[in-house]
């Protein structure tokens, strides 16, 4: 599309966005285009943007701070003034609304001179001689040579196990690597199955160099999403926590992190068998297993896909959340200790955030979402109302 077919289409999305009719998929669309980085103006009618008032409380209204089924679009923190052209509004799509509204109270988000930046790829691979290789530092490239695999380093933040020479694997039995993602970090790695599995912060993956046996079993701790190559003949296991997950060829997400109360496993597709010592669930597409630590009771229900996944797909999407369950996710990402002046009370969050904004950006919108006060010193944050 040229530059005015481009400007038209998000003309429509903005002013779709603005009355609440915008679809999901449009709304993803907007999202992307307006966080990547766009300042131009956006023309919408002026009966929307009548003034300054009207227009902070539509913006506000987006947020869903009341657990409802409002949508949420969390958009870049900048500033949002207001020009006329002819019988319209330009509207640029900035932060001057949340300034006035942030003038009430100017110290809601105090932060330190250096701001902390997001999460990124980076992650430490243990080899089975013991060698560990910091991802982070490595040249791209080939990194290792293991019995028969290649294991090369990609620009993305991909590991990519290769098989060069089929009759070597037998040599690698019994062998297994392990890679760990510190906070603030995340890796994708494609096992030599062609099996792919990203992990998130805080987590570590242990697997087999090759899969020379009846199964392909790796155990986790934290959070991973994998897409298992199918192989009737080679189930796909993960183990977890004193549970295990059985496939053969799906994709799913696993929340296994030591700090959480529950373990959760979200079906996308396929189907996966989940067992423990006191039963076993089947999952089908769309559901989700959690066990709760206390008791290890496993309970199925509809997962909100959208959520589980969202680590994966850039972007923070909280739903119905307090703010203990956000600033989890929060600390992970971007490597901070969090903690809480008082007795913090705050309506649920619901929204969706970028995953690659700094940490003052995100502060500033669940200040807004809902009313606490921030205060970063360091890679500390307090939360106070």
């Amino acid at each position: 599309m040229d530059n005015e077919q481009v400007d038209k289409r998000y003309l429509d999305l903005a002013e779709k966005w603005m009355t609440g009719k915008i679809t999901p998929e449009e709304e993803a669309e907007f999202a992307a285009w307006y966080n990547a980085g766009q300042d131009k103006p956006v023309t919408v009618s002026s009966e929307f943007a009548s003034d300054e008032r009207s227009q902070k409380e539509r913006m506000l209204a987006t947020v869903d701070w009341t657990g409802s089924e409002k949508r949420g679009l969390i958009v870049r923190l900048k500033s949002w003034p207001f020009r006329r052209v002819a019988a319209s509004v330009a509207l640029i799509l900035s932060l001057c609304i949340l300034l006035l509204i942030l003038r009430k109270d100017p110290g809601t988000v105090q932060t330190a001179d250096n701001d902390i930046a997001p999460g990124e790829n980076k992650a430490v691979l243990t080899l089975s001689n013991g060698k560990k290789i910091l991802l982070d530092d490595s040249a791209d490239g080939e990194i290792a040579k293991q019995s028969g695999i290649k294991i090369t380093k990609k620009t993305n933040g991909e590991l990519v196990y290769t098989v060069v020479d089929p009759a070597s694997r037998g040599i690698t039995a019994g062998q297994t690597n392990v890679i760990e993602t510190p906070k603030g970090g995340q890796y994708q790695i494609n096992l030599p199955d062609n099996t792919k599995i990203w992990l998130n912060a805080g987590s570590s993956l242990r697997y087999p160099v090759a899969f020379t046996g009846k199964e392909r079993k790796v155990v986790l701790t934290g959070e991973a999403y994998f897409e298992v190559a199918p192989d009737k003949t080679k189930p796909f296991i993960v183990e977890s926590d004193q549970i295990e997950i059985k496939v053969l060829g799906t994709h799913f997400n696993v929340m296994a992190y030591d700090d959480e109360e529950t373990m959760n496993t979200t079906l996308l597709e396929g189907s996966v068998l989940i067992r423990n010592r006191y039963g076993k669930q089947l999952l089908m597409p769309g559901q989700q297993a959690s066990i709760d630590k206390k008791n290890d009771q496993i309970i199925v229900s509809q997962a909100n896909i959208k959520a589980n996944v969202a680590w994966k797909n850039g972007y923070f999407y909280f739903h119905d959340e307090d703010i203990r369950s956000v600033m989890m996710r929060v600390a992970r990402w971007y490597d901070v200790e969090v903690v809480y002046q008082g007795d913090v009370k705050s309506p649920p969050f619901g929204g969706t955030f970028s995953r690659y904004k700094k940490l003052s950006q995100l502060l500033a919108y669940l200040h807004e979402a809902g009313d606490l006060k921030f205060k970063q010193e360091g890679r500390r944050v307090t939360v106070m109302n």
